[in-house]
C-alpha cells in the first residue's frame, strides 16, 4: 500500500510539474486542476499510517483548510482575510484605473523600458512579503496591460 501512495503522490507532483495553460480551455480550467492538485494528494495520504498520526481527510483538516489562510488581521473585532483584501485591492483598481494608466503611461514617456521594468519587479519583489504575492501580481498585471506597448510584447 506504501508503494501505492508514494507513486500516487509521484504522479501527482509530475503532471503538476508539467502543467503548461496554452490554451483558453486550459486557462478556464486551471483553478479546478489546482484545487483537484491538492485535494488527491491529501485523499491518497488517507490510504497511507503514520504512527500516532492522522492522515487523509478529516473534519479538522477541513475547517483548518476553509478558516486559517483566510485570516491575516483583525480590525476593531473584524477579521480581515487575503480574500477581502484582494477584493478591496480589486474595487480601487477597477475604480481607480484610468487614473492609474495615465500614471503608467506618464511614467513610460519619462523612463526607459529598461529601467521601468526592472525597477517595478524589483519593488514589487520586496513589497510582496508584505502587501502578499497575490496583491504584487494584482498590481504587476495592472500595470503591464497599462504600458503603452504593442499586445503581443506585453
Amino acid at each position: 500500500m506504501e508503494l501505492f501512495v508514494t507513486l500516487g503522490l509521484f504522479v501527482i507532483f509530475c503532471t503538476f510539474l508539467s502543467f503548461r495553460s496554452p490554451s483558453k480551455r486550459s486557462k478556464r480550467t486551471s483553478r479546478s486542476f489546482c484545487l483537484s492538485a491538492v485535494s488527491r494528494p491529501l485523499t491518497l495520504a488517507g490510504f497511507t499510517t503514520m504512527d500516532g498520526e492522522t492522515t487523509g481527510w478529516t473534519a479538522d483538516i477541513v475547517i483548518e483548510t476553509l478558516t486559517s489562510p483566510l485570516n491575516i488581521a483583525s480590525v476593531g473585532g473584524i477579521p480581515i482575510g487575503i480574500v477581502q483584501i484582494v477584493l478591496v485591492v480589486g474595487i480601487l483598481i477597477y475604480c481607480f484605473h484610468h487614473q492609474m494608466e495615465s500614471a503608467i503611461i506618464k511614467w513610460f514617456e519619462s523612463f526607459s523600458l529598461k529601467v521601468i521594468v526592472p525597477l517595478l519587479i524589483i519593488v514589487l519583489g520586496l513589497v510582496a512579503s508584505v502587501i502578499s504575492a497575490i496583491l504584487a501580481a494584482i498590481i504587476l498585471i495592472e500595470i503591464v496591460n497599462s504600458m503603452p506597448l504593442p499586445k503581443k510584447a506585453k
